[in-house]
């Protein structure tokens, strides 16, 4: 009897660790990033970009629905080595949603007034992300870029 108290026991601990090992994991899963070069960089960016100054671009939490295809995450962007921020990161509401169609997920970006569509693909562990249109130009979100896994910051499934 003490033996399967014990077993049940330990089941018990462990039960979290087993339900987070069988957690869904989306080939888009994960965080992404993108360091952009000094080319092009005159002046005090120039100097500032030699210091290790950088423009990022960086999707975090991006998360497909686990029995859907549908994918949602969070970005932040900077241009002019950080003078310029557009991130959008809310408990309430992703910055990006979309659905999953075969390899390539077709997200919105911003919201109805701000923003634009985007497609996202994923191949040989890189992301590949294109802007197919703008509602205007306030976002400084690339309109292409190539993304690697950031595993510089923890991942966090995003609820979308």
């Amino acid at each position: 009897m003490r033996c399967v108290l014990f077993a049940a026991v330990i089941l018990l601990l462990i039960w979290p660790c087993i339900s987070a090992a069988q957690q869904h994991d989306s080939p888009f899963d994960g965080n992404w990033k993108v360091e952009f070069s000094c080319e092009g960089s005159t002046g005090v960016y120039a100097e500032r970009c030699k210091e290790g100054m950088r423009d990022i671009f960086a999707i975090s939490g991006l998360t497909q629905v686990e029995n859907e295809n549908r994918v949602c995450g969070d970005y932040v962007a900077s241009i002019q080595l950080g003078n310029k921020v557009d991130e959008r990161s809310s408990p309430d509401f992703p910055g990006m949603d979309g659905y999953i169609d075969g390899d390539t997920a077709y997200v919105i970006f911003g919201d109805a007034i701000s923003g634009g569509r985007a497609t996202i693909r994923i191949k040989d562990e890189k992301l590949y992300w294109k802007v197919t249109h703008r509602w205007d130009e306030r976002h400084i979100l690339p309109d292409e870029a190539i993304l690697s896994r950031d595993s510089s910051s923890r991942y966090r499934r995003r609820s979308c």
